[in-house]
């Protein structure tokens, strides 16, 4: 989230996102491993898009790189360096949209205690709504 965001080039927001889902579900290619347990109200991948346009939080755009789990990371000891992988879902987003998949990434891969931690450290208040929004915008891609 510190790379510079003037000029950049690539969209990654919600309103992106949403038209791509949208085309998904017309075309009938949403993920078939999609994992709706979280919102039990919700059945079908039309329902869950209604949502999503109903509940659209307000957006504090950075740089994001749109899939951020351990798998698309991977740190060089020997540089001291992070580097990141797979960015082709990369590009003006939401701050929560990186935050949120590295929390479920912590949660479900490692401890949810790290990813409450993880969380604690970022500086600012957790918005567990928006967190909650982007988990639900990721489940049928």
């Amino acid at each position: 989230q510190a790379v510079a965001t003037t000029a950049c080039p690539l969209r990654a927001d919600v309103a992106l996102r949403l038209d791509e889902l949208a085309y998904l579900i017309e075309h009938e290619r949403v993920a078939d491993d999609a994992d709706l347990e979280d919102w039990p109200d919700l059945k079908t991948p039309a329902q869950v898009l209604k949502r999503l346009h109903a509940t659209r939080p307000e957006e504090d755009l950075v740089f994001s790189h749109g899939d951020l789990g351990d798998s698309n990371v991977f740190y060089d000891e020997a540089a001291d360096r992070l580097h990141f992988i797979d960015l082709g879902r990369a590009g003006l987003a939401d701050r929560w949209l990186d935050i949120a998949f590295v929390h479920r990434n912590l949660s479900e891969e490692c401890a949810p205690g790290l990813a409450e931690d993880f969380l604690a450290r970022l500086g600012h208040p957790d918005e567990p709504g928006k967190r909650a929004y982007f988990m639900l915008l990721d489940q049928l891609f």
